[in-house]
């Protein structure tokens, strides 16, 4: 039921929402949590989360706007962090941060490139 809020973002369907539509989907959803997840605790907290922030749910559906982009590069940006904790120089820790987080921005042809090293046979 809670994903037909999300169905209804203009970038899922190509059309303007109307409040009245994401209103209703938002009806539903709290009539079927009151009647088949009455005595579920887990549904009621979720009710309670959905209901405290419906308003900004209903602006991003109606306006398709997310931060989702600005997450993912956060996301990525802690991993590189995570991943580069054991360097000594502070600098290299944020060059390292900085080169993961921006590799979904490169062109396609340098993903591919992978520097090898040739074994060095002593004679």
């Amino acid at each position: 039921m809670l994903r037909a809020v999300i169905g209804l973002s203009p970038n899922q369907t190509g059309v303007a929402t109307t409040g009245h539509q994401v209103r209703r989907v938002f009806e539903a959803f709290f009539v079927f949590c009151g009647t088949i997840g009455d005595n579920v605790p887990e549904i009621q907290t979720l009710v309670q989360t959905i209901s405290t922030s419906r308003a900004a749910i209903a602006r991003g559906v109606l306006t398709g706007l997310s931060n989702a982009a600005a997450e993912n590069v956060n996301r990525l940006v802690k991993l590189g962090y995570r991943r580069a904790f054991g360097f000594n120089i502070v600098t290299h820790q944020q060059r390292r941060s900085r080169c993961v987080a921006s590799l979904s921005t490169r062109p396609e042809w340098r993903h591919t490139v992978i520097a090898t090293c040739t074994p060095c046979v002593a004679t």
